[in-house]
């Protein structure tokens, strides 16, 4: 099919028409370099699947918003995993009625005016096998400025406990004596670890709906709020590589000073400290998780215990910052 500039030069039919058909042929000709001159990142952000068309309408309820993994997303999700040097490829994964039920009952167990911020910035959600993390949020570009999510299917069948501890034991080798508790024993149950990722990932597309920190596809402008209220802060906890690989991982011996350097940073959990877009999802899910739930967050590390740092005054102004959001 000929492009609009091959067009308009075949219907050019006046006096100056070789000098009208060089201009055009020029356009065209700059249009194809610029074209092949696109950054990786660039062509990645065109890709079809992060377009909204990609996406079925969001339905009314947000549990029926999983859906099954369209093809043109689950190429993007590939070539995003092979830009960002993730090893993993990952399959469509089918949806059973247990998994739905675990979505649907975490839902259910949303304070209404999480659900209500939920229904608002997430477009759809997806599971997969192998996605080489617990879960993943991409935006679509403005100006419908929501989100879609992917999920591992592995935490649909994961407790709450099991998956917290399994994700920081990731950062350090073998053998690091950290456990994460995220829900009482008694109700620690088999696809609990959904609720809190989820919380998690929702951070990320309220911070991208409503333009609270920079991202990778929204970074011009002023007005991030929360990237201003931490902007003069100092980084005091090292980079912890989460998911790393067996090579890159932290010995044991560092876990210790890492966890207390932590604590006395204004980051409610060690993986807040990962980056701003991390730090703002841990906050919105500590607040949701242990303010409104009223659920635990203990880590143990060698007799030493840690809380959430979201209840503690070395976290006030983003405590408040969160309840500012979620207020009616």
């Amino acid at each position: 099919m000929l492009d609009p500039a091959e067009r308009s030069s075949q219907s050019v039919r006046s006096n100056g028409s070789r000098a009208i058909l060089l201009l055009l042929a020029l356009a065209s000709l700059c249009t194809s370099a610029c074209r092949r001159e696109r950054s990786p990142v660039e062509q990645h952000r065109l890709h079809p699947g992060r377009q909204l068309a990609a996406h079925a309408a969001p339905a009314k309820m947000l549990a029926e918003r999983l859906a099954p993994m369209p093809p043109d997303v689950l190429q993007y999700l590939i070539a995003d995993g092979a830009l960002n040097g993730t090893p993993a490829t990952p399959t469509a994964h089918p949806i059973d009625e247990r998994e739905r039920s675990v979505v649907a009952t975490a839902f259910a167990s949303l304070p209404p005016q999480i659900r209500a911020l939920a229904e608002r910035h997430v477009g759809a959600i997806y599971i997969v096998d192998d996605l080489g993390s617990s879960a993943w949020t991409e935006y679509f570009d403005p100006p419908g400025r929501q989100s879609f999510m992917v999920f591992d299917a592995s935490v649909l069948r994961e407790t709450a406990n099991a998956w917290a501890t399994r994700k920081e034991r990731s950062a350090f080798a073998d053998g690091t004596d950290v456990r994460l508790e995220l829900a009482a024993t008694e109700n620690d149950d088999p696809g609990g670890a959904f609720r809190f990722i989820f919380l998690h990932e929702l951070g990320h597309a309220v911070s991208y709906g409503q333009r609270l920190l920079p991202t990778w596809v929204d970074n011009v402008g002023s007005e991030f709020p929360y990237a201003r209220l931490v902007a003069d802060v100092k980084r005091t906890v090292p980079n912890v590589p989460y998911y790393a690989t067996a090579d890159r991982r932290l010995p044991a011996t560092q876990a210790k000073s890492l966890y207390a350097l932590w604590n006395a940073s204004n980051h409610p959990t060690l993986y807040a400290s990962v980056g701003l877009e991390e730090d703002f999802a841990e906050c919105f899910a500590s607040f949701v998780h242990v303010e409104m739930l009223r659920q635990p967050y203990r880590l143990s590390l060698a007799g030493d215990h840690y809380d959430n740092g979201i209840s503690q005054p070395r976290c006030a102004p983003k405590r408040a910052f969160i309840a500012g959001l979620i207020a009616p």
